[in-house]
């Protein structure tokens, strides 16, 4: 096969440009509401429609700042220091997804801080939702041209640009793969996430 070099761009009007990759972060925070508004709703959940609503905007938060400032600090600082206002040129790109990682973590000891609720609770509760979320974010990768895998000779593998990229790459399938599947089993049950903290202690 062959990469068939997607227009990361899906529309544009005047200076705006909407991408398939931002439209992919989109799609990942309303399937993890999705997902978190349907374990609320499952028998014994404490979890309230309007506390997944306020946990999704504390992660969406959380996911937006960490990965821009973590892509600052990881890789574009050298950027930052010729042109201090790259930091706010989003529509260039530029998003890592560890600060991505330590973002949420923060907001959702944030959310647990301000919501009374342990925040070891709010993380096994919140253990599935990022699966899809990382599916899609490959997808929208996968349209930049982006993050390729190790070259590699099985048949899902694509020729890409040998002048941009090494020209047999193995695609990110198989995080695709493992995300999907991961979700009925980690959502099969309440754990005790869905208990409140205790006032004492």
């Amino acid at each position: 096969m062959i990469y068939p070099a997607i227009d990361p761009v899906i529309f544009s009007v005047g200076p705006l440009s909407v991408r398939w990759y931002g439209l992919m972060y989109v799609i990942g925070f309303i399937l993890a509401w999705r997902i978190a508004r349907s374990r609320a709703a499952q028998p014994h959940s404490t979890w309230t429609p309007q506390l997944v609503d306020d946990l999704i905007f504390f992660c969406a938060v959380g996911v937006i700042l960490g990965g821009r400032l973590g892509w600052v600090l990881f890789y574009g600082i050298e950027d930052i220091i010729r042109e201090p206002l790259r930091i706010f040129q989003i529509w260039k790109g530029g998003m890592s997804v560890h600060g991505g990682v330590i973002g949420v973590i923060i907001a959702m000891s944030l959310f647990g801080y301000t919501r009374g609720r342990a925040v070891g609770d709010i993380y096994d509760y919140t253990a599935p939702l990022p699966c899809l979320g990382f599916m899609f974010g490959r997808i929208g990768n996968f349209i930049n041209g982006e993050l390729w895998g190790k070259p590699t000779t099985l048949p899902w593998g694509m020729y890409l640009d040998a002048d941009k990229l090494n020209p047999f790459r193995q695609l990110k399938c198989r995080a695709c793969v493992h995300a999907s599947r991961s979700i009925p089993a980690r959502c099969s049950s309440i754990p005790r996430s869905s208990t409140k903290r205790s006032s004492k202690g």
